[in-house]
C-alpha cells in the first residue's frame, strides 16, 4: 500500500489514506477508481482465501 500510494504521489493522482484508513480519491479526472467496500449485512461478506499448508 506504501509503495502503491508513493507512485500515486508522484503522478499526482490525488489519492489519499482517510483518518478511517483506507484509500480515497480526490481527483476523479486521472481515472483511479478506488472505493470502500461496506457490506450490507452480515449475509454479506468478502471473498477470503484459504491457505493450504501443503501447497
Amino acid at each position: 500500500m506504501h509503495h502503491f500510494k508513493k507512485l500515486c504521489d508522484r503522478y499526482k493522482m490525488g489519492l489519499n489514506l482517510s483518518k478511517d484508513k483506507h484509500f480515497k480519491v480526490f481527483n476523479k479526472q486521472c481515472g483511479l477508481w478506488i472505493w470502500f467496500y461496506e457490506p450490507q449485512g452480515d449475509y454479506d461478506k468478502a471473498p477470503t482465501k484459504i491457505f493450504n499448508e501443503n501447497s
